[in-house]
């Protein structure tokens, strides 16, 4: 079970964070996002997904929409973190990430 925070930003506009238990082995994480770069890869490195790092050496999966909208997905000490917002940026998206 997760538990969902909700936070109206001046920055970011609504966000949704949730904290909870990975819902998947590491290894099934990993290939599930590498499939979901492939088939969404994006156009110019803002849009589609792409796996980051977030908060120094956290792999991440960021996908955002070329008109506005994403979320981020990491797992960190046994917490799978979830930002959701219908105005983030990829890069809004890491620094939402990055700020937890």
């Amino acid at each position: 079970m997760a538990v969902w925070f909700t936070y109206l930003s001046d920055q970011y506009g609504w966000v949704w964070i949730s904290e909870g238990p990975p819902d998947l082995p590491d290894a099934l994480r990993q290939a599930s996002w590498e499939r979901d770069v492939a088939t969404n890869p994006g156009t110019d490195g803002h849009d589609g997904c792409g796996i980051m790092v977030v908060r120094e050496a956290v792999s991440a999966i960021a996908c955002a929409s070329d008109t506005g909208g994403g979320g981020l997905e990491f797992v960190q000490d046994d917490v799978q973190f979830h930002v959701i917002g219908p105005s983030l940026s990829r890069e809004n998206l890491l620094d939402v990430g990055n700020g937890l």
